[in-house]
């Protein structure tokens, strides 16, 4: 039996079944010329074969490590550029593993543990993204100058040894990584990227006693995955790879380490009638806890508005919930093992609380991630976020040095950008509250929204933006959005203040003010909220919640003046400034 040390490159098309279900022919069509027109010329061009095409994949060999590496950062750059003037849900992506391994030769074909690591390792790469095997990344260092991310060791199903992962994607050709020459994009040694948690969404069982109903569970799977897909804080395993655990066999435990996930998602569809109800729940590995879990309920109309609903609460859910696990997870580290991620997992609860002590122990998490990775594009943006807050909140008595800083921030994360919703969720927020510049906070939001449309807070951030440019029915619908994907959220006391803040423009200062309370009874420490209570209750009359309500400003901030108040605002439009300062005024708040 022959065998043969090689390069082998896998490859699928992420989401199939979804494009499939979507448009049958034309996808089948778009996949044939993706094949024909992009990836066999470069794979050609490059010196290798395709051994064998599997459905929406193929396998493909190189004689070299360096020219299969080059031929899928090839074909990840080129699919990524063709596909930019297409909707999210429309685009075909790919994900591609690639191992230097032993393989056993049968006739035409190869087989495995060399090929079985690169299926393993396309698994887990990201949408538009290339994972390599430690043994790759060896053998071609100092001979290639793409930027790869340390992912550390993962335990792989079925293979018996952790393989080390290095991952590229297009995104992340800017940011501060470890290069295949032992150096950073930006000539500093020795800064790895952050490394992000994992999810598994394994098949949901189906519980209504009828197998012809599989084709919606699998669709609401399918839907889900796709969803989480779009989520840049986590990666989410292939559901090819998903798949091949069953709905009873094993136990998240044992799926988690054999993906090397820190989350599995497990769930079940049961239906009766026109009705369908899904549970869905989300497992910590690490502890063992079900961080999540929830039930939800729909008429079945409309199959694909089922599904597509369905998938946008689970998702909507999940983040949040994964980010506060990130955030235990991050506290019960030694202070010397820390890494960038870690140090931003650290500063959100700071960042939620809105209060100005906890903004500082935010900012110094922040700018400890920064030290250890200079263009850590998150880390950048949120530190902005802290420094424009320090400004709006009327925490500084230099607003002006807090918008500047705020803004050098802003660039510095926006040199490094990647696709990461929250970052430009934080970037839209910064120019709001910082520049006259409302178009690009407007724009930095929109495009938040369409990479992850169940972002909570880039909805929420969305209406701000539209609020302050004076859009109030699109700011209304954003806000709205924001709280039916989220109500549970840490920052929904904030999605309440806007709200607020819309109606105190149509003049309905009573609900205004009804508002503001349920957004202080969420999260009393953002005391800064009390300049709206004060000025809406005095444009309504109720001079006396509008006298207290100052009284409690006042303590947070003695010399508040009428002036203060706007040199701390952003440039935004009469009519959200005009009621605010003439509410100010009316209460007796000095010029």
């Amino acid at each position: 039996m022959e065998r043969r040390l090689t390069a082998i490159l896998a490859a699928d098309v992420v989401g199939y079944s979804r494009l499939m279900g979507q448009d049958e022919t034309g996808t089948l069509e778009r996949v044939k010329t993706l094949r024909e027109a992009l990836i066999e010329p470069l794979v050609e061009s490059r010196g290798g074969h395709i051994v064998k095409l599997m459905g929406d994949g193929l396998l493909v060999e190189f004689p070299s490590i360096v020219e299969a590496i080059r031929c899928a950062v090839e074909i990840q750059e080129a699919q990524a550029n063709s596909e930019n003037d297409l909707p999210d849900n429309e685009q075909i992506s790919l994900r591609i593993g690639i191992n230097l391994g032993d393989v056993i030769v049968d006739g035409a074909d190869i087989y495995g543990d060399g090929v079985n690591i690169a299926a393993r390792l396309e698994s887990i790469a990201s949408p538009g993204g290339v994972c390599v095997s430690g043994a790759a990344f060896d053998a071609i260092e100092g001979k290639l100058d793409f930027a790869f991310s340390d992912l550390g060791d993962h335990k792989l199903k079925n293979i018996s040894k952790p393989i080390r992962v290095y991952a590229w994607s297009v995104a992340n050709t800017q940011m501060v990584t470890k290069t295949l020459s032992g150096r950073s994009s930006n000539g500093e040694s020795g800064l790895i990227p952050p490394v992000k948690p994992a999810i598994a969404v394994l098949p949901f069982k189906n519980l209504s006693g009828d197998a012809e109903y599989d084709y919606f569970v699998d669709g609401v799977v399918e839907e889900v995955t796709s969803a989480l897909c779009r989520v840049r804080d986590f990666f989410v395993v292939a559901r090819a790879t998903a798949q091949t655990f069953g709905e009873e066999s094993d136990s998240a435990s044992a799926i988690s380490d054999a993906l090397g996930v820190r989350y599995v998602l497990q769930g079940s569809v049961r239906k009766s009638g026109n009705r369908v109800r899904i549970s869905a729940r989300l497992n910590d590995s690490e502890t063992g806890n079900t961080i999540w879990s929830d039930q939800y309920g729909s008429v079945l109309e409309d199959i694909f508005d089922v599904q597509d609903e369905i998938a946008e609460q689970v998702s909507g859910a999940i983040h949040p919930s994964i980010r506060s696990a990130e955030v235990a997870r991050s506290k019960k580290k030694r202070p010397d093992n820390l890494d960038a991620y870690d140090h931003v997992m650290r500063a959100y609860p700071h960042l939620w609380a809105h209060n100005k002590e906890r903004n500082q122990e935010a900012l110094a998490s922040l700018e400890k991630a920064l030290e250890l990775a200079p263009s850590y594009c998150l880390a950048s943006a949120l530190a902005a976020w802290c420094h424009a807050q320090e400004s709006v909140y009327l925490w500084s008595d230099k607003p002006a040095a807090e918008k500047s800083e705020a803004l050098r921030l802003a660039k510095s994360a926006i040199a490094n950008l990647d696709d990461d919703a929250t970052a430009l969720a934080a970037l839209g927020a910064v120019y709001a509250m910082c520049s006259d510049d409302l178009e690009r906070a407007v724009h930095f939001s929109r495009r938040a929204v369409s990479i992850d449309p169940n972002h909570a807070w880039a909805w929420s951030r969305l209406g701000w933006a539209l609020h302050f440019a004076g859009n109030a029915e699109e700011s209304l619908s954003s806000f709205n959005k924001a709280l039916a994907l989220s109500p549970l959220d840490p920052l929904a006391f904030n999605i309440y203040f806007g709200l607020a803040a819309n109606r105190a423009v149509l003049q309905d200062f009573e609900e205004a003010i009804l508002l503001v309370e349920k957004g202080l009874l969420e999260n009393p420490s953002a005391r800064w909220a009390y300049r709206m209570l004060a000025s809406y209750a005095a444009n309504a009359d109720q001079l006396e919640k509008a006298a207290a309500s100052l009284k409690i400003l006042l303590e947070e901030t003695p010399d508040l003046t009428i002036g203060r108040v706007k040199a701390g605002m952003p440039n935004i439009t009469p009519a959200y400034m005009t009621p605010m300062i003439d509410g100010l005024r009316k209460i007796g708040l000095p010029e």
